[in-house]
């Protein structure tokens, strides 16, 4: 066995070719040996028969693989992509349609109201025009044209307010926001109704800090004031109190306005009720303080009724 393993040393020759060590050359000349012995075909080749030749077809399989896998991967992410934008454009169209169908109810509702409310200035004009016509009302001449004047101004408001309703909620309408005294406006849009107040015998109980500071569009905001202090003065008893109170938090001001209900008068919170009641007031309201951000919040039982927005601070 020593004899042996003596003679393959000289044979292999390990300190010129390492043990382990694989020449495609030497393989190659082994293979035309055989040819030339006639132990092989002639056509005989060694493809596939060297382990780089195996880790290539491994690898070119592999490379397969992810390749697939990858170009999978990146159709599912692109299919999944498209669900997403197509749930998205489903949810936009889905609102564009609500919108549109509010948009187009709320004009419906503005229409019959114009039409509702322009029946009585323009009546009251086409009849006094009629009596102006009229020898026998010659010397009341003065009242029947102040009476036509004030019917005209009456609707001229209405449609103005119809105008400003409309621009309002389709958006066309831009704040100027910036910093200025709640309180101070309170008592301005007070003050513009006191004569109005003192028709009814009706008080104010205003509580609201000095500088009680908000950031909001100051005109808008004011003629939210008016509008909700002139409905709490139409709709109080006579020789009562409207409260007006403005609390402040952090980053808010909660405004509050409280009347009390005559006796025996229902004050609807539902929408229908607050446009029979408000007319575009109370629609003016509502958009100005989503403009901001806010909320109208109504509140109504037998004996008070109150509306409350909220402001946000300086």
């Amino acid at each position: 066995m020593i004899y042996e393993a003596n003679m393959t040393k000289r044979m292999i020759k390990p300190r010129l070719i390492e043990i382990g060590d694989i020449n495609p050359s030497r393989f190659k000349r082994i293979s035309e040996i055989y040819k030339e012995k006639g132990l092989v075909p002639l056509d005989a080749n060694l493809k596939g028969f060297h382990y780089l030749d195996y880790m290539a077809k491994s690898n070119n399989l592999m490379t397969l693989v992810i390749a697939v896998s990858s170009i999978l991967a990146l159709l599912t992410i692109v299919l999944m992509f498209v669900i997403l934008i197509n749930n998205r454009l489903k949810q936009a169209v889905k609102a564009r349609t609500e919108n549109l169908a509010e948009a187009n109810l709320r004009l419906k509702k503005l229409i019959g109201f114009v039409a509702h409310d322009l029946r009585n200035p323009l009546g009251a004009i086409l009849s006094f025009s009629k009596l102006a016509q009229s020898p026998r009302y010659k010397e009341r001449m003065p009242q029947i044209l102040e009476n036509i004047g004030a019917s005209a101004a009456k609707g001229l408001e209405l449609v103005k307010s119809a105008l400003e309703t409309t621009a309002l909620g389709t958006g066309k309408f831009e704040l100027e926001i910036a910093a200025f005294d709640l309180r101070e406006a309170i008592e301005l849009s007070v003050e513009s109704f006191m004569t109005i107040a003192n028709g009814k015998d009706v008080s104010f109980n205003v509580e609201v800090p000095e500088n009680t500071i908000v950031d909001a569009d100051k005109n808008r905001i004011i003629q939210v004031l008016d509008n909700i202090i002139l409905n709490a003065i139409k709709y109080s008893s006579d020789s009562s109190v409207i409260h007006i109170q403005a609390i402040a938090s952090d980053k808010a001001v909660k405004v509050s306005c409280t009347n009390d209900v005559p006796q025996g008068y229902q004050v609807e919170a539902e929408e229908e009720g607050l446009y029979r009641s408000f007319g575009f007031g109370i629609e003016i309201i509502r958009e100005i303080l989503e403009l901001h951000r806010s909320k109208l919040e109504l509140y109504s039982n037998d004996s008070e009724f109150v509306v409350k927005f909220t402001l946000e601070k300086e």
